[in-house]
């Protein structure tokens, strides 16, 4: 039976877009920790048409400059991380060797038709 009893505010509650500004919320606050802000992020509603029937997170565009500024602040993030634990750093525009040049310092296993069983 249908209870017909007054409703409140929560009676037009869309819990799956509650859901997406939930995760929306908390992938910006996790950029903004590592200094990104994206201007034109946004929650994107269902659309059956355009192929995405679920709330979707829209970053929006950036310029090129913001992208590279960006990855240098993430990369110095992470970079600080590896020192922390002690692992060496990718490198990259925060300085230090980069992929390549570590990777290249590094024995190279070559593969054997005659591996030992583990």
């Amino acid at each position: 039976m249908t209870d017909f009893g007054p409703v409140d505010r929560g009676y037009w509650t869309n819990n799956d877009r509650e859901n997406a500004e939930d995760a929306a919320t908390a992938f910006v606050n996790a950029l903004r920790r590592l200094q990104v802000d994206f201007d034109d992020i946004g929650v994107e509603e269902p659309c059956a048409a355009c192929n995405h029937p679920a709330h979707m997170i829209s970053l929006g565009s950036i310029s090129v400059a913001e992208a590279a500024q960006f990855a240098q602040r993430i990369n110095r993030r992470l970079d600080g991380l590896g020192e922390l634990d002690g692992s060496p750093g990718d490198g990259g525009p925060s300085g230090g060797p980069c992929r390549s040049e570590r990777d290249s310092e590094r024995p190279v296993a070559k593969p054997s038709s005659h591996a030992a069983p583990r």
